[in-house]
Formats: structure tokens, sequence, C-alpha cells
């Protein structure tokens, strides 16, 4: 209790020392200063702006013109409250000096209007000013400014309903209060701001801006008028101060640092072709004088800063975006080929909020579907692959790579004449152009599926893993690949997909080293006993061949229990058995990101570092077993060809 005590008066402290700030700032216009000269109110003036830029310095006060040769992450502090600029503040005709308002570990900030316009400025500012890990931002409703948007991508923003908002709020609120009662320092705990962007019952907003300083949980409000502990309230049509065109107080009780929280913004403040915006969203900007409140005081005529340039938002946004996408060293493991597959795959493919996502390939989610347009679901794959086969030999790990795309994805992992080196767990690497196409690979993968099962029925066993230290043979996890799956469908209507059996285990197998068919000739599955429509024959009384579909959903339903496992890339999954694998992963085209169980992981991006992608590829080529062959290349063209190497 000592603990929480301690942060919660050092909250108070700083909203009683701001409260006495904006005091100060009004008595020095309340005193008879008509005897001062022209060089006395320039001199005071000079000093406030020097205050103003000693409690909101960088990004939190800077002009925007002055912030190209910034460095973002170094102007606020994780243990000390934060300041930050909003305005110019016009305490007489010929004054004016920057408006800084207690902020990050104070208080809140509420603005009349209904439009979150005026919170640009402040959410820039303080997204470049705080260090890595300090700040993150939950945005409330409609109006989230584009530029703004690359930081979703990279878990710096969320976007939120009321319900969601408010229970982030909550949970912030407990966090905080957890982590001090068993002797935490708050100020290794980051903050949450609030951006409410329609307007919330003030009864839910009282008890968290009540709380919300101690609790590292920071608002602002945009249509809120009542009136809220610790907030500083900005309402349309500014108060004109009485004392308009005389000058600040310059007597011994003067305070520069306090005068500042009441206004901001020197001439020079002015930036240039920027965007206005003023408290009501009208554009307005620095011609709009706006009222500033701190508790029962009133700050003298201010001008809101107008919004920051589009370009300038969007710049700050990539930049703080890329420093915190995970790269591709992320998928590299302390010692290469030193896992063991015995229980399943797994490898990291980016960051959610509690850290590195891995996709696993293991008894719960044995195959997966990666929903998405083809270059961004591809590229998930191509991570999963690189990440496998570093941790992973090829005693563990074999891999299949099928690609419909036409955009080449697999090829950097087969030999050409430019590059002969492949990937070493490589079985078979090659283009789809139909779905009969697959038809060989599938037949072969079947055959393998069967003779495992024959195998582990033999040892008493349905699983791989419990199977592996009592079948004397080679079993490594097998690992199918295919990309642009639906684009093999799309011309013509899926078929009947057979149904699971529904203990997937395994069954009386054909013979090994012959390929099974899915149907036989008496309408059943082998191994099953399960009645199906027999095909209607060929002419020659052979029975058609079963669908390709019907092959790839076979294989679905019975390999992960042998350790063979789909990895599926499709935008639109038009079979059936797309749809109902296990596992899914949402992959967004826009901004590297994907939906896992309902989690934003921002991907590692392979195509971001070819070099990475080639050392990688070189180092597990030289590490392969003198006279492994290369993969399979069907119906290869140069430059993959292998003819003549």
């Amino acid at each position: 209790m000592a603990r929480v005590r301690a942060v919660f008066g050092q909250a108070v402290t700083a909203h009683r020392e701001a409260v006495a700030q904006l005091r100060a700032a009004r008595a020095a216009l309340d005193v008879d200063r008509s005897g001062d000269s022209a060089t006395d109110r320039a001199g005071l003036a000079d000093q406030a702006r020097d205050a103003a830029g000693r409690l909101a310095p960088g990004w939190l006060g800077a002009d925007w013109a002055a912030t190209a040769d910034l460095a973002v992450g170094r102007d606020a502090s994780a243990a000390a409250p934060v300041p930050v600029r909003i305005g110019t503040a016009v305490p007489g005709d010929d004054l004016d000096y920057p408006a800084v308002v207690p902020l990050l570990g104070a208080g809140h900030l509420a603005v009349e209007a209904a439009s979150p316009q005026p919170f640009a400025g402040v959410l820039l500012r303080l997204l470049a000013a705080a260090p890595a890990g300090l700040l993150r931002v939950c945005w409330l409703g409609p109006g989230l400014p584009a530029p703004f948007r690359p930081l979703r991508a990279a878990g710096l923003l969320v976007e939120a309903d009321p319900d969601t908002a408010l229970a982030a709020a909550d949970r912030q609120l407990r966090h905080v209060a957890d982590a001090v009662r068993a002797g935490q320092d708050p100020a290794g705990l980051p903050y949450l701001v609030l951006v409410a962007a329609q307007p919330l019952p003030p009864a839910r907003l009282r008890p968290l801006a009540e709380q919300g300083p101690a609790g590292r949980l920071h608002l602002l409000l945009a249509g809120q008028a009542a009136p809220l502990p610790h907030t500083v309230s900005v309402r349309s049509g500014a108060v004109r101060d009485p004392h308009a065109g005389r000058e600040p107080h310059t007597g011994p009780d003067a305070h520069p640092d306090r005068d500042s929280y009441a206004g901001s913004g020197s001439a020079g403040g002015r930036s240039p072709g920027a965007t206005a915006a003023g408290a009501g969203g009208t554009g307005a900007g620095r011609g709009e004088q706006v009222t500033v409140s701190y508790g029962e005081v009133t700050a003298p005529a201010v001008r809101l800063d107008p919004a920051p340039p589009d370009e300038l938002i969007a710049a700050v946004c990539r930049r703080l975006a890329d420093s915190l996408r995970p790269g591709f060293a992320q998928l590299l493991p302390a010692q290469r080929w030193a896992e063991s597959s015995a229980t399943g795959l797994r490898t990291p493919i980016g960051v959610g909020a509690g850290g590195a996502v891995e996709l696993a390939c293991a008894e719960r989610t044995p195959h997966w579907l990666l929903a998405g347009p083809p270059r961004a679901a591809g590229a998930v794959a191509l991570t999963a692959v690189y990440g496998l086969a570093a941790r992973y030999s090829p005693d563990e790990l074999a891999v299949y790579l099928l690609d419909a795309t036409g955009a080449a994805l697999f090829a950097e992992f087969a030999p050409s004449r430019a590059d002969p080196s492949w990937l070493p767990h490589a079985r078979h690497v090659g283009a789809v152009d139909t779905a009969e196409d697959l038809r060989p690979v599938l037949a072969a993968l079947a055959g393998e599926v069967a003779e495992r099962r024959r195998l582990l029925a033999r040892a008493g066993h349905t699983e791989l893993a419990a199977a592996l230290s009592t079948v004397d043979r080679a079993m490594p996890r097998i690992l199918v690949v295919l990309a642009g799956a639906d684009l093999l469908w799309a011309a013509t209507p899926p078929a009947p997909v057979p149904r699971a059996h529904p203990d997937g285990g395994p069954g009386p197998a054909p013979d090994a080293g012959t390929v099974p068919r899915m149907r036989g000739e008496d309408g059943v599955r082998p191994g099953h006993g399960e009645p199906v429509p027999a095909s209607r024959g060929r002419a020659d009384g052979e029975p058609d061949p079963p669908p390709v579909e019907a092959m790839l959903a076979e294989l679905a339903t019975i390999g992960g229990a042998v350790g063979v496992h789909l990895l599926s890339c499709a935008q639109r999954p038009a079979v059936p058995v797309l749809a109902r694998l296990p596992g899914r992963l949402t992959v967004s085209d826009v901004d590297g990101t994907a939906v896992l169980g309902g989690r934003t992981v921002r991907l590692i991006d392979p195509y971001a570092e070819p070099a990475a992608r080639a050392r990688l590829r070189e180092a597990l080529w030289q590490a392969r077993t003198p006279g492994s062959a290369p993969p399979e290349v069907p119906h290869a063209t140069e430059p993959t060809s292998l003819a003549g190497e």
C-alpha cells in the first residue's frame, strides 16, 4: 500500500503544480503593468518561451517546420510527467508564447467540439517524443486520420468500439495497480492514451479520469463538456482577457515556467502551408481562439496550433512502425538444426502484443490456411519455410513446394544456372497450372501416408510422436505448401469432398509401395468401410481416378496424425477442404499484419531482406549431407532447369 500511496502522491503533486502554474500565469495578468516598457514585455515573452522549451523539449513543443531533423523517442521521460504544447497563448495584442499543458503522468485533455481533429498534433508529439515501448494508443470511434494507420501494423495503435476501449482502460488501471502492489516501479510500465472520438457517458469517464494519472491512463476526449478530474478543458470561443494589450507581470513573483502553462506558440511557431484545424474541426486553426481551463483556473485566450501536415504524420508513423517491425533475424534459432520435430513443427512468423508469435503444425493445428492476397499470404509461407528449415534438419523435415500463383514464389529453393544451390529439405519444387498438376504429388504423398499408417498400426500407435522410438524407418515431418490453391478451382465447381473419418485413426492400409485409391471399385474408401458413390468407370473398365480435391481432402483428414502437414495459401477458399483446415491466419495486404485468433500479428517480411535470405539459403545448402539429391523440379524451364548442370 505504501507503493500505491507513493504513486498516487506523485500524480496529486503534478496536478497541484499544474494548477499553481496556471494560477500564477493568471495572477501575473491581473497585476497593473501600465508602466512596463516594450523591452520589459519582450523580455518576459522570451522567458516564457524559454520556460516552454524546458517543459516541452523537442517534439513535445517544437514548431512543425522545425521537426524535420528531430530524432524520435528522446524527449519524453518514463519517470516524470510529460507536458505537451497545444497552441499559442495570446494574453495581449503584442504578446504570445507556447501554451503547454500537463498530460502524461498528470492529466487528460478534453475538447468541447465533437471533432477529434485537434488531437492529431497532440498524438504526433507524444508518439514522436516517447521512447520505444512507453506509449500505446487506443482510438475509439470514427475519424482516425489516415497517416496514423501504419501504427496499427506496429502494434502502437488499436481501433476499438466503446465496450472494447473502456475494457482496455479498466485493464490498464488494474495492471498498473497490481504491478505497484507487487513492488514494481510504475515508471517501467507503458502509458495507455485513450482517444475518444465520440462522446462517452460522464459517469463512466469520471472514475477513469480520477484514477488515470496513477494508473498511467490518459484520456483525449472529443465532445466532452462536463468537467472531469485532472482534465484540461478546451472550449470554443475564447474569453477575451480584460488586460489585453497589457504586458505580463515582471515582478519577483513572476515565474516563466508557470506562465508557459497558460499559452503556446511564438510567432516563429507558425507552420507555413500546414493544414489548420481549430477546436471545432473547422480548419480555423490559429485564427480561432479557445478558452483553456484546468480545474478552477481559466488560462488566457489560446490559439490552437494548426494540425501537422499529413506528410509529416505519415513520415513519423512509418519511421516508428519500421523501427518496431520484426526482422528476418528473428527467424534464426540460436543453433541451426538443433530441434526435434517429434511433437510437431514450430517457427516464429511475427510479433504480437505478448511477444513472438509462432505458427505451429502440431496436434491441435496439423494444417493451416493462410487467407489473404497471393503475395501477402505467400510471404508468410516463405517466412515459415525459412524458419522451419533453420530449426529442423532434413532428417526431421521434408518440404513440398507447389505454386499456383504464377509468381515463382518458391523458385529460390530450387537450383538454377544463376544459383546452383537448393534447399536441402526440399523434395519437390514446382509450378502448377491446373488441379490435375497436383495429382502426381498427392498420389506420392498418399502412398507415404498409407505406409506410415501401416507401420504405426503394426507398432500399436496412432500418432507419429509415440511411434518414432519403435518404428525402424525414417519418418521426417512433411510440410506441403500450396500457394494459390483457390486459383486451381476458380474456373470449375468443386467436387464433393469425402467426410472425415470419425476417429481419424489408422485402419487397414494398402500394400506398401502402391499408390492407394481414394475410392475403390466397390465404392468403399480403403481402410474405412464407409460407402461412397462409385465412379462411373472408363470405357476400358478401369475406374475413374479420384478427383484431385478428394485426394487433398483425404490427405488433410488422415495426414496430420502421421506427420504430413498442409500449409495452404488462398485469397478465396473456394475448396471446402481449404475452408475446413483447423488453423487459420488472415493476412492483410495493406499494413504487414495478420489476425490469428483475434490477435493482431506484425509479420516478418522476408522480401524486405533479400541478402539475409540468400545468406541463410547458402548456409543451409553448405550444411547438407554430401551426395544428397536436389529437389524434383517438374516441367522446369530456364532459369530453374537442371539440364546441363
